[in-house]
C-alpha cells in the first residue's frame, strides 16, 4: 500500500539480466514490493543461457506492470535500444535502474519521489547498503544536500562516490537522451586515448568489466539544473555476486580508470576553473581507483606474466608518476605512499615465474617498485 503516493504520469524501472537465475527473483520482488506501486517495469533477458528468461516471464504473467523483453545475444549497452520505448514520446516522468543481483528498499520509490518533487529536482541519489558475505555495510551520505549551478562543482567531493553507478538514482526521463548509453566517441573518447585501449577477444568482451556507468551518470548530471543527495541507504548491493562483472579481469582496467578520471575533470571544468579542493579530491579519487584495480589484477585468473606487465604499466604511467611525485601530506592525501608500493612489491616477490619471460617481467617490476620505495624514504 502506498503511504503518501504522488501524482506522476510515468515511472519506469529497468533491469537487464544475463545468467542471473539465482538473483533475478530477488531483484524483481524488490521492485514489485514498492510502497509506491504505480510504475512500469522493463525486465530484459540479455541472451541468458540459464533460466533467467523463464523466471522473468513467470513474473510478467502474474503482474501486468512487468514488460518482459528478450535479446538473443548478450549485448553491451543494450539499454540504448529501448530508450525510445521508455520515453514513448513523453519525457514527463522518472526512471530508475536496478541490477539483476541487487535490490531496492520497499520505500525507495516513495521516498525518492517525495524528495525530487518537494525540491524540484531533475535527479536524485541515495546511499547504498553493501551486502558483504559476513556483514551488511551501510554507506549513506552524512547529510541531505540540494545543489544547482556552481554547486555541482562545489559539492562534487560529497556526492561523487554515489554517482559512479547507474543504480540508486532517480532520473527525470528528460535526462535519459543526454546520458545516451552510447559509444566511446559519444562519451568523449578522443583519438589520443585510443592507443592505450586493448582490443578484446569475444570471450573477454563478454566478461570484462567496463566503467561506462561512471560516464553515463556524469552526462546526466551535467544536463541537470538541480540535483539532490538523500541521506538514506535505500539500495542493496550484493558484493561478489556470481553475476557481477566487477569481479572479473579486464585487460583495460587501467585504461578505464584514466578515461573516467578525464571525464570527471572535464565535467568540473564545465563549471569553471578547478578549485584546490577539487584538484585534491581528484588526486585522492585517482588513488582510490588504483587501490581498487591493483588487487583485482594481481588476483586475476590470467597468466602471471600478463598480471606482472599490467602492474608494471601502471607504475610507469606518467599520470601515476605525477601522483606519486606529490608530497601527499601537503596535498592532503592521508594514505601511506610506501605501503601502497610495498603491497604489489610483496606480491611480486612471492610469485614463482614459470618461464624466462615471466621471470624477466617479475624482475623488472621488483626493481621498479624498489626504486620508487627508495625515493619515498628520501622524502621529508
Amino acid at each position: 500500500m502506498c503511504h503518501g503516493c504522488f501524482e506522476v504520469d510515468r515511472i519506469v524501472f529497468w533491469t537487464h539480466a544475463y545468467n542471473a537465475e539465482d538473483t533475478i527473483g530477488r531483484a524483481m520482488e524488490s521492485i514489485l514490493s514498492q510502497t509506491h506501486g504505480n510504475f512500469v517495469y522493463y525486465c530484459l533477458d540479455n541472451g541468458s543461457t540459464d533460466k533467467t528468461g523463464e523466471i522473468i516471464n513467470a513474473y510478467a504473467e502474474k503482474d501486468a506492470r512487468i514488460v518482459s523483453l528478450r535479446e538473443q545475444i548478450n549485448t553491451r549497452n543494450v539499454i540504448r535500444k529501448y530508450l525510445p520505448r521508455f520515453l514513448a514520446g513523453d519525457d514527463d516522468g522518472y526512471f530508475a535502474i536496478l541490477d539483476a543481483d541487487d535490490e531496492y528498499a520497499p520505500d525507495f520509490l516513495e521516498k525518492m519521489l517525495r524528495f525530487v518533487t518537494e525540491n524540484s529536482l531533475d535527479i536524485a541519489v541515495c546511499g547504498t547498503e553493501y551486502m558483504e558475505p559476513r556483514e551488511a555495510r551501510p554507506d549513506a551520505p552524512e547529510r541531505t544536500i540540494i545543489f544547482e549551478n556552481e554547486g555541482f562543482a562545489a559539492c562534487f567531493p560529497i556526492y561523487c562516490k554515489y554517482i559512479t553507478r547507474m543504480w540508486g538514482i532517480l532520473y527525470t526521463l528528460k535526462l535519459l537522451p543526454y546520458a545516451n548509453f552510447g559509444t566511446f566517441e559519444e562519451m568523449g573518447l578522443t583519438t589520443d586515448e585510443v592507443p592505450g585501449y586493448r582490443e578484446l577477444t569475444t570471450a573477454q568482451d563478454a566478461s570484462s568489466p567496463r566503467l561506462y556507468d561512471c560516464v553515463y551518470t556524469l552526462r546526466a548530471f551535467r544536463r541537470a539544473k538541480r540535483a539532490g543527495l538523500l541521506a538514506e541507504s535505500l539500495h542493496k548491493y550484493y558484493v561478489n555476486s556470481p553475476t557481477q562483472l566487477s569481479v572479473q579481469y579486464s585487460p583495460n582496467y587501467f585504461w578505464w580508470v584514466n578515461f573516467v578520471q578525464k571525464r570527471a575533470r572535464e565535467f568540473l571544468i564545465d563549471y569553471g576553473p578547478l578549485s584546490g579542493e577539487n584538484e585534491k579530491f581528484l588526486s585522492i579519487r585517482y588513488l582510490i581507483w588504483l587501490k581498487y584495480i591493483l588487487p583485482r589484477i594481481q588476483n586475476a585468473d590470467v597468466a602471471l606474466e600478463v598480471r606482472m606487465n599490467d602492474v608494471f604499466g601502471i607504475f610507469t604511467d606518467e599520470k601515476v608518476n605525477a601522483l606519486f611525485s606529490l608530497n601527499w601530506k601537503t596535498v592532503g592525501i592521508y594514505s601511506d605512499k610506501a605501503e601502497i608500493l610495498r603491497e604489489p612489491l610483496d606480491w611480486a616477490l612471492e610469485q614463482k615465474p614459470g618461464n624466462l619471460e615471466c621471470f624477466h617481467a617479475a624482475q623488472a617490476l621488483i626493481e621498479l617498485l624498489r626504486a620508487k620505495l627508495d625515493k619515498v624514504k628520501e622524502e621529508p
